[in-house]
């Protein structure tokens, strides 16, 4: 093998490590931030149910001054005003809680199932890379073993002058496959992004109640 092809080969398969190694970066980045969601719906579970105890006490305590005031029928209807309030109050913030808490559900369960799909495309494309890189050198190889011999044979030269070419186009696709991970990632990240807004905005909601 010459200085030349050594180090195109050198250099083929130091991108290729480089590349593979920015996919791996990112799909721990995207790991910590599903898990970071997780333990955000742990908390926002463990908010519901303080809530829900907090509500229920509230309507105890409501319905112990209606069951005071049974003489007093002008107290009586306030007191029964108030509670509808607070019951159409509790189930309005209930339904949005319920509702942006599914959310955020789907959102983690399409995240997983993302990452689950990447990581599956990862491996494969390692494997097709270091078959590219296998081929590159039986190519180069072959190469070096015409030029030995002082073998003319320009259909075999042809031939794998061909297959030079094909590999490359596999390595562009490959590129291109790289760039579609990567598209993805910058997708999550803004998803994940979008997500903790709404986790902000419902913890602010839980602190007003």
């Amino acid at each position: 093998m010459t200085r030349a092809q050594s180090d195109i080969q050198t250099g083929f398969q130091l991108a290729i490590q480089g590349m593979l190694a920015a996919i791996g970066e990112e799909y721990h980045q995207l790991r910590t931030q599903v898990q970071s969601q997780a333990d955000r719906m742990k908390h926002l579970e463990e908010e519901n149910k303080t809530q829900a105890a907090h509500t229920e006490r509230l309507q105890s305590q409501v319905q112990d001054l209606i069951e005071g005031s049974q003489q007093e029928p002008f107290q009586v209807q306030m007191h029964a005003n108030f509670i509808e309030i607070m019951r159409e109050v509790v189930s309005n913030v209930g339904k949005e809680m319920a509702g942006m808490f599914q959310q955020t559900t789907s959102h983690t369960q399409w995240a997983t199932t993302r990452i689950n799909e990447l990581e599956a495309r990862n491996d494969r494309l390692a494997e097709e890379n270091n078959k590219s890189v296998t081929n590159y050198q039986r190519l180069l190889e072959n190469i070096d073993a015409i030029k030995r011999q002082g073998e003319t044979r320009d259909n075999d030269i042809l031939r794998l002058s061909n297959e030079q070419e094909r590999v490359g186009a596999e390595c562009q696709m490959l590129t291109s496959e790289l760039g579609d991970i990567w598209q993805e990632h910058d997708n999550l990240q803004k998803q994940s992004q979008r997500q903790t807004v709404c986790y902000e905005e419902l913890e602010v909601k839980l602190k007003a109640l």
